[in-house]
């Protein structure tokens, strides 16, 4: 999962995600809206949600885990 415990971090990693992919990982996790309902409160197909969030999730974990490595 997402590691929130720095929200700074996750906050500048999740600014620099495409919007819908932000969107995606902001309503999913933060919100804690269903893959369901994420589609429809974005207007797309859920399968659509799960590639924003794929897609999200792999971008984080590149950023988050680049800049962990540099401290």
């Amino acid at each position: 999962g997402l590691d929130l415990d720095h929200d700074g971090d996750l906050t500048q990693a999740l600014s620099g995600l495409p919007d819908r992919q932000r969107t995606a990982v902001a309503l999913h996790y933060v919100a804690d809206m269903s893959v369901r309902d994420v589609a429809d409160a974005m207007g797309i197909s859920e399968g659509a949600v799960k590639f924003n969030l794929h897609q999200g999730r792999a971008r984080l974990a590149e950023v988050l885990g680049k800049d962990r490595a540099e401290r």
